[in-house]
């Protein structure tokens, strides 16, 4: 037991401690702001920060508390999101070359930049090489970042100065080693101020991962940009999306996927396991640049973890008809060509592949044919002399054009108009390529199929402009290219494996996917009757070939489909919105409304029911009702174009008021006058038309443009 004596002596340690304490602002409410408009950050308490409360992160790892977290933060995308990073800085400084640019790359700034923005030294003049500059997103950003957050993104986190460590800004040696020794002595309070429910959750990744732009940014209107969580929240991947062809019962977040466990014995470690810091996703190119290879191996094993799969799932014959792979009847046909269909399925990305910045960077297949004597066939995908995909390609990307019909290629959103196409493949959905082989006398059968999903993170393009553009950075570096999924199979082969019924199954029913979602309903009938036939067990294969009967109206053939996945799979969600839908399709809307709610209390975050339903209360002249199922949907999306268009409608219903609703739904609608520039630009580059269809084909034989 501690004397009288002693008890005194520790008294004013405690109390330079409690001072430490308050100093840091914990637990005591202050004003919020929003400094840094356009940035939507809001601060809360005094503005600006010091430097101590937004960079130094490596100071995370000292003395024993995070080691590992702070050296996987170090080699991240997160630590190169500022200045540090050359495709950032060629990018930012060409939105501040123009006029106000200072003001509106601070849009920018509270994402990439926020130790700069936070400080007040984002602005004219600022150095590049600095401290905050190069600090990019660290420690204290996210950690010090508390409820609530802005449902539309664009960096709309909350955030306030905090003393992570008592005393650490004290000049005294003494008093901040005393106040990491009481750190470790009294860690919960720490773990409290900077650990928070909202660090566990997607909402909070959001805040910076779905970005839109704004009017006072490209001086046009708002225009839907990157939306990694959007993509996520209305999927089965995340449990909220009854209408997905992969319900997940298991839903996995943002965290589950970039930031998997691993070893470590940092303070705080759960069971000897932390959550990665490194973040990995698909940015090659900066760990590439900085010869990390510990990153670029987390990149490259995120990418190649299985959650992208390739199928020859079918081969078509002359006469129309879809042949499985092994047919030997294929090389007995007397055809001079034979075209197969190469699915693409999106198994297990959180969101549409690719993600990100979708103009700047590049996913695309290779396929080869070949026959038995190594003649080469056909060929799809290869690289052009000057490193670039060669166009007759199935690539992945978006193409984003300016004012006049120009492509944009320096990432300078501030001129974004039009989007003139974008082939992404969303989560549990899937793309078919279709390649044509030419067959002749001399071809020696078997024929031998390669193919590579390839993913680039820049484009060869754009960083060439970039490495021009910082004359200091040298060569024009060749980043890497990542086999993100590959296939080696054989056509009409005695020898070819194509594994068990259900492997087959699942290659038909991802066929039919991509068929279905190309609108060739017909055939996406016939790939998941297949399915279905193949493998009696899963519930989901006979509601897939229910969705065909409901689009064609058939509503007596979907009862039968729907009756026979009921029996092996009762509460599938859904089997229970496609009853809903047939109901609702009788005419029987008071059974599909009681569907549609007890969906929903399963699934309270599911957007297309919330639709559904509010259209089926609209048509059933239950106007408000239906205003509060789209008032719903907003609160879930604020954004949601089909939530202000159904507010709008709804309160025409219902006689109010509906300025404030059509100047919405005028906000978030397309300009019409964007298609018209969209095909412009595509009638002007033929081969680009070409990528830009749904059924996209190549075929070696043709003339091309």
């Amino acid at each position: 037991m501690l004397s009288v004596r002693s008890n005194l002596f520790f008294r004013p340690i405690r109390l330079l401690l409690g001072l430490g304490l308050f100093a840091s602002g914990v637990g005591f409410a202050q004003e919020e702001s929003q400094p840094h408009l356009p940035s939507p950050v809001r601060v809360a308490g005094d503005i600006p920060f010091a430097a101590r409360h937004v960079a130094a992160s490596m100071s995370c790892g000292q003395t024993d508390c995070h080691p590992d977290i702070a050296e996987q933060w170090a080699s991240s995308a997160h630590h190169f999101s500022s200045f540090s990073n050359p495709f950032y800085k060629a990018s930012v400084e060409f939105l501040m070359e123009d006029d106000g640019g200072i003001e509106r790359a601070r849009w920018c700034a509270g994402c990439h930049d926020p130790a700069l923005l936070l400080t007040g030294t984002f602005k004219e003049g600022l150095d590049p090489k600095s401290e905050l500059a190069t600090e990019g997103v660290g420690c204290l950003i996210c950690h010090a970042a508390e409820e609530p957050v802005d449902l539309r993104g664009n960096g709309g986190y909350r955030i306030r100065a905090i003393e992570a460590v008592p005393l650490s800004q004290r000049s005294n040696g003494l008093l901040q080693k005393i106040g990491r020794s009481y750190l470790r002595m009294k860690p919960a309070r720490h773990q409290k101020m900077l650990l928070r429910p909202l660090h566990e959750r997607a909402e909070f990744c959001m805040s910076c991962h779905k970005v839109a732009v704004p009017a006072d940014i490209n001086g046009y209107r708002w225009k839907r940009g990157q939306n990694e969580y959007d993509s996520w929240h209305h999927s089965g991947i995340s449990g909220n999306n009854a209408a997905s062809f992969y319900f997940r019962r298991n839903p996995a977040t943002c965290i589950d996927c970039h930031m998997r466990e691993v070893e470590s014995q940092d303070r705080g470690n759960d069971d000897g396991r932390i959550a990665s810091h490194r973040f990995a996703a698909a940015n090659s190119a900066l760990p590439f640049l900085r010869q990390d290879e510990t990153q670029l191996e987390a990149v490259r094993d995120q990418l190649q973890r299985g959650s992208m799969r390739l199928a020859l799932s079918a081969v078509e014959s002359e006469e129309g008809e879809l042949r499985s792979p092994d047919d030997p009847a294929l090389s007995l046909a007397a055809a001079d060509r034979l075209m197969f269909y190469l699915s693409v399925r999106n198994l297990d990305v959180g969101h549409a592949f690719p993600g990100g910045t979708t103009d700047s960077h590049e996913a695309w297949l290779h396929v080869r044919a070949v026959d038995a004597s190594g003649r080469l066939l056909m060929e799809s995908g290869g690289l052009l002399a000057d490193g670039s995909v060669d166009p007759n390609s199935r690539v992945y990307r978006s193409r984003l054009i300016d004012a006049d019909a120009r492509l944009i290629e320096k990432r300078d959103v501030q001129h974004w108009v039009a989007t003139a196409y974008t082939t992404t493949i969303a989560p549990g959905t899937a793309d078919v390529a279709r390649y044509v082989v030419p067959l002749d006398a001399t071809l020696q059968w078997p024929i031998e199929v390669q193919a590579r999903l390839r993913h680039r993170k820049f484009r060869p393009r754009f960083t060439r402009w970039v490495y021009h553009a910082d004359h200091e950075s040298g060569a024009i570096p060749e980043l890497p290219i990542i086999d993100v999924a590959s296939l080696h199979t054989t056509l009409a082969s005695a020898e070819f494996a194509p594994g068990d019924a259900k492997s087959l199954a699942a290659d038909w029913n991802d066929l039919g996917i991509a068929l279905f979602l190309q609108e060739d309903r017909v055939r996406a009938a016939e790939c998941f009757s297949r399915a279905a036939t193949l493998d009696s067990t899963r519930a989901d294969l006979r509601l897939n070939r229910a969705r065909i009967a409901i689009a064609d109206g058939d509503l007596e053939l979907a009862d039968q489909w729907l009756a026979e996945a009921e029996r092996l799979e009762r509460d599938h969600p859904t089997l229970r919105l496609l009853r809903a839908r047939v109901d609702a399709a009788h005419g029987r809307q008071e059974a599909a409304i009681a569907s549609y709610r007890r969906l929903l209390e399963e699934l309270p975050l599911d957007r297309g029911v919330w639709v559904e339903l509010a259209e089926t209360l609209y048509f059933s002249g239950d106007y408000a009702a239906a205003l509060a199922c789209y008032d719903r949907i907003l609160e879930i999306d604020p954004e949601s174009l089909a939530g202000h268009n159904g507010r709008l409608v709804s309160l025409r219903a219902l006689g109010q008021p509906t300025a404030d609703a059509m100047a919405a739904v005028n906000r978030y609608k397309a300009a019409e006058s964007e298609e018209a520039l969209a095909g412009r630009w595509l009638r002007a580059h033929p081969i680009e038309n070409r990528s830009s269809r749904p059924v996209w084909r190549f075929d070696p034989t043709e003339e091309r443009p």
